[in-house]
C-alpha cells in the first residue's frame, strides 16, 4: 500500500468509525447530485453547491465528473454516514464506494440541510485498487513488524492476566473480589490501525483482560488495543505476603477464640 493510500484510510477510518441513521431523504439528494455528474450535468449540479462553494472556481466539478465516468458502475453501496443536529440546520456526511471494472472510487459527501433545502458543502473522491472491506480486512499481508509484535503482546497479555486471575482464585487471601477487579483491568491503552499500521495510546484507561480487538461496522478498520496488566504483575508479587498475612489473621483469629 502506498503512503498516499495509507493517509487516506487513515482520514477515512475516523469517518467509517461510527454509522449513524441514514436520512433517505439527503441519501436520495446524494444519489441524484452522483448521477448528475455521471451524466455531465454540471450546470445542474452547480446549482445544488452551497451559495459560498458555488462562488469559487467549480471547474474541480469536470475532474470529479470524470473520475465518476471509468465505465459501467458496478455497485454503489453507502460505507460511512454522520449526521450532526445543530440550531438551524443539519449536517450529514455520507461516504459511498463505488466499483468500477478497473477500481473503486469513494464519494464522500458533506451535505446541510436548512429548512428543507439541501446543498452539497464538500465532496471528495479517492480512488483505491481495492475495496474498502479487503483493504480493512484482518490479514498479514503487507503487515509490518510493529503489527505482529501488538498481536503477540495482546496474546500474552490476556494469556497472562487470565493465569493470574485463575492464581487469585484459587489462593487463600482476604479481600478477594478487590483483587480480582485489579487484576481484571488493565491500566492504558495502546492500540494499533490494523489497516494503516498508525497508533496512539491514552494513559487514563482501563481494559478488561488488558487487550481488545474490534471494528465499528463492516468497512471500518480493525484497531488491536492494550493494556499494562498493573494488577496482574503486583499480585503475583504480593501473593506470598498476602498469604502471610491471611495466615495471621487466622491464627489471632483461632487464639482469641481459645481465650475466650
Amino acid at each position: 500500500m502506498t503512503r498516499f493510500n495509507t493517509i487516506i484510510i487513515l482520514v477515512l477510518s475516523v469517518v467509517l468509525f461510527s454509522c449513524d441513521w441514514i436520512p433517505k431523504d439527503t441519501n436520495d439528494f446524494a444519489q441524484n447530485y452522483i448521477k448528475l455528474l455521471r451524466n455531465r450535468e454540471i450546470e445542474k449540479a452547480i446549482e445544488l453547491l452551497d451559495v459560498n462553494l458555488a462562488k469559487q472556481d467549480t471547474r474541480w466539478l469536470s475532474e470529479v465528473s470524470n473520475a465518476l465516468n471509468q465505465g459501467e458502475l458496478k455497485s454503489s453501496k453507502i460505507v460511512g454516514s454522520n449526521v450532526f443536529h445543530m440550531s438551524n440546520k443539519t449536517r450529514t456526511e455520507l461516504t459511498y464506494e463505488l466499483e468500477y471494472p478497473k477500481e473503486w472510487l469513494l464519494v464522500e459527501f458533506v451535505i446541510e440541510k436548512v429548512s428543507d433545502k439541501e446543498s452539497v458543502v464538500g465532496l471528495h473522491t479517492y480512488h483505491l485498487k481495492r475495496s474498502l472491506e479487503e483493504l480493512n480486512s484482518f490479514t498479514f499481508q503487507g503487515k509490518e513488524f510493529i503489527h505482529i509484535i501488538f498481536l503477540f503482546l495482546a496474546i500474552l497479555i490476556v494469556g497472562f492476566t487470565i493465569f493470574v486471575l485463575v492464581v487469585c482464585i484459587r489462593t487463600d487471601i482476604t479481600k478477594k473480589w478487590i483483587w480480582i477487579i485489579f487484576i481484571i483491568a488493565g491500566l492504558g491503552k495502546f492500540w494499533i490501525n490494523w489497516t494503516t499500521g498508525s497508533f496512539d495510546f491514552q494513559i487514563i484507561s482501563f481494559q478488561i483482560l488488558g487487550a481488545a480487538i474490534f471494528k465499528n461496522g463492516q468497512y471500518a478498520p480493525w484497531i488491536l488495543s492494550i493494556s499494562l496488566p498493573v494488577g496482574a504483575i503486583v499480585f503475583l508479587f504480593k501473593r506470598r505476603k498476602l498469604q502471610l498475612l491471611n495466615a495471621i489473621k487466622h491464627d489471632q483469629i483461632a487464639n482469641d477464640n481459645l481465650g475466650t
